[in-house]
């Protein structure tokens, strides 16, 4: 799809209890680094964004501007405002993980360069609207310590989600946030779980039970 079928396909939950420019910013942060939204491709205007979404001015304004500190969008005089090459360049910093780049056209991971540490975070999908916050959420902790998010997506694929962690693990991630897939629990006594018992740094199950 698009950048425009993209971002028309994005919706607001005016009973959440996130702002509205949280989630704007959330939801587009994903599009741009799940590559839904291609680097240099132009993304709607304020007013586009305000008449397809029911939002004020001020409110698209705040996702927007927030974004563009984060480095994931640029404005360019006369022309519009676009994704930012270094949205997707990240995937290239030590190497793309596993298949970067699905048949979709969708990026499966990125990697920020190294600071103090470095946290995996494997979920299975990008395109659910709750992966965003999730991850979100996790950066910004991140962010607080210094530390960079090393994310994956699983699509809830078994073999997928090892090749995942034995690629994070090799990269020397110092954590690992995961959402495992229910495969996995149904197989407590599989590879994946005997690795993350193996290894001797945090390991954190979220989200299934």
């Amino acid at each position: 799809m698009s950048a425009h079928d993209e971002f028309s396909a994005l919706s607001i939950d005016g009973d959440s209890g996130v702002p509205k420019h949280v989630q704007l910013e959330t939801l587009v942060e994903g599009l741009i680094r799940s590559a839904r939204v291609a680097p240099n491709e132009r993304i709607p205007s304020e007013n586009e964004l305000c008449q397809s979404l029911g939002l004020s001015r001020s409110t698209v304004r705040k996702a927007l501007d927030s974004l563009e500190r984060k480095g994931l969008i640029c404005k360019r005089q006369g022309q519009g405002t676009f994704a930012c090459e270094a949205a997707s360049a990240q995937d290239q910093v030590s190497g793309r993980v596993g298949e970067t780049v699905s048949a979709r056209g969708t990026a499966s991971a990125f990697a920020p360069s190294r600071g103090k540490g470095l946290i995996g975070l494997l979920v299975p999908s990008m395109e659910n609207e709750i992966y965003p916050l999730i991850v979100r959420g996790v950066e910004e902790v991140a962010d607080a310590h210094g530390w960079s998010v090393f994310i994956g997506n699983t699509y809830a694929n078994l073999d997928r989600e090892s090749s995942l962690i034995e690629q994070m693990l090799e990269r020397e991630v110092d954590g690992l946030i995961i959402e495992p897939t229910q495969a996995l629990l149904d197989r407590p006594g599989n590879g994946n779980f005997q690795r993350l018992q193996n290894w001797g740094k945090p390991c954190v199950l979220i989200d299934n039970d």
